[in-house]
């Protein structure tokens, strides 16, 4: 009898034990700064500029950093959990695994970036997941390019699914093979694994715009499931449910659609915000859902938030979350930090400007076609193209065009003198740090230079302003 206790207390002492770790394994935000430095050998004049972007679960990464003549570069970026980070340098890719304060020192070999899309490279310093970087850039080396472009006119939403479910099959056969090969670490695996599917998943939004009226269940739960709050390891995850929440949450709904064409936006969002309280299990993937919705409304819409996100305790239970919300909205409502300069040709002088941007924008050029350029003084590419840029706006002199130059994340002393030293054409606006993050929260724009062309029929709200 005593025998069958011991062995039972045995039992219960494992599942305990199992339990705890468990638990001690749940993933949990946390703010932190991330700093990478780097040296690039044998660089060439074409490469003056390293660039690292990922989707994220509070904002979406994007950060470049100059490469001094001597190759080396310093950069920090601003992280809330464990996730993949991917650097791009000339035409090649680096993939690092990263975590809240970590530091990190990389070595490239410039002469490699010709030759390989994935070079290899050096990761030294105190982060504990320099190995996985390693890992990850050793397994996308052994897969290749998988050149999967699936056919978005099959007949079904059944079909579609399963050309999906077969590539997933296909990258976990190759996973397979290559972690029997090189026996990596349990975290690369798990990290492996939840990004081949949630990058498979990013392909439903091309079936979804491509068949119109579409039938059946193209967000498949069961395929791509949507409460695996440890899948934020792989950037891809909080995309997929940014998707999954516009679709269930506005596209699929005709009333909540009918609200947006009349302008209706608060009651759009509440009725979303509602839907996917009510079909959505609880828990950090749902809190995103809804931290992803209720961001992109600020950036439509201050006054439209205030009103929905009142109940803001109801839709989102992750404490850090809801600062970061309402510290951005503390940043819409008080707008004196965000004034954008304006440099006036005629005058030769500056001036600052306090009114609605894109309302000055569509007043001052009312009628005509506006042509953006965001740029950066210190971008090799910006900086070749300023002569066709000069050029553009000659052939085009007289016409119903504008041209509206937009610089960000630079020194503004050094914008002043480009303008006047390269004569610049057309409009041009320097916004500051705080301006510059809500200009990218409003377009998502990728890096620089970006070049947008409108006639401003639409209104993004990105500041007050008044020209002083």
């Amino acid at each position: 009898m005593m025998e069958r206790f011991n062995v039972l207390k045995y039992v219960l002492c494992l599942l305990i034990t199992a339990s705890c770790a468990k638990e001690e394994k749940r993933l949990e935000l946390e703010k932190g700064m991330v700093v990478i430095t780097g040296r690039v050998s044998n660089l060439d004049e074409g490469a003056q500029m390293i660039r690292f972007a990922a989707e994220s679960t509070i904002e979406s990464i994007e950060k470049t950093a100059i490469i001094d003549s001597l190759g080396n570069f310093r950069l920090k970026i601003e992280l809330y959990h464990p996730q993949n980070v991917q650097g791009f340098l000339k035409k090649s890719i680096i993939k690092l695994y990263l975590r809240p304060f970590d530091s990190i020192h990389l070595d490239i070999d410039a002469s490699l970036l010709s030759k390989e899309r994935i070079p290899d490279f050096r990761i030294t310093g105190t982060s504990p997941d320099a190995e996985i970087s390693n890992e990850i850039q050793k397994y996308l080396q052994y897969c290749g390019e998988h050149g999967f472009n699936p056919d978005t006119k099959v007949k079904s939403t059944k079909e579609f699914l399963q050309i999906l479910k077969e590539q997933i099959n296909l990258q976990d056969s190759i996973l397979q093979t290559f972690s029997k090969e090189y026996n990596p670490s349990m975290e690369f695996e798990d990290w492996a694994k939840k990004d081949i599917k949630y990058g498979i998943a990013n392909y439903l939004l091309q079936y979804k715009f491509a068949n119109q009226g579409y039938e059946g269940d193209l967000f498949d739960k069961s395929i791509f499931p949507i409460n695996d709050d440890d899948a934020i390891v792989s950037s891809l995850y909080p995309l997929h449910l940014k998707h999954y929440a516009l679709n269930v949450g506005i596209w699929q709904d005709s009333v909540t659609l009918n609200h947006l064409k009349t302008n209706n936006n608060v009651e759009a969002y509440r009725r979303c915000m509602e839907t996917i309280i009510s079909s959505v299990e609880e828990g950090l993937s749902r809190d995103i859902m809804s931290f992803k919705l209720l961001s992109g409304l600020l950036n439509e819409s201050y006054e439209d938030y205030e009103i929905v996100s009142v109940k803001i305790d109801s839709y989102i239970e992750n404490g850090l979350l809801k600062k970061v919300l309402s510290d951005k909205a503390y940043g819409y409502k008080n707008q004196k930090a965000l004034d954008i300069s304006f440099f006036d040709s005629d005058r030769q002088g500056e001036k600052k400007i306090t009114r609605d941007f894109w309302t000055e924008l569509k007043e001052k050029h009312k009628g005509k076609v506006v042509y953006v350029d965001i740029w950066a003084t210190w971008c090799g590419p910006c900086r070749g193209e300023i002569p066709h840029a000069i050029k553009l706006h000659n052939y085009f002199k007289g016409k119903d065009i504008a041209f509206v130059n937009l610089c960000l994340a630079s020194d503004k002393d050094e914008w002043l003198k480009m303008i006047k030293n390269s004569n610049i054409k057309g409009d041009n606006y320097f916004f500051n740090k705080a301006q510059e993050q809500l200009l990218r929260d409003q377009l998502q724009f990728d890096g620089y230079p970006t070049y947008l062309i409108t006639d401003l029929s639409l209104a993004f709200p990105i500041a007050i302003l008044e020209i002083i």
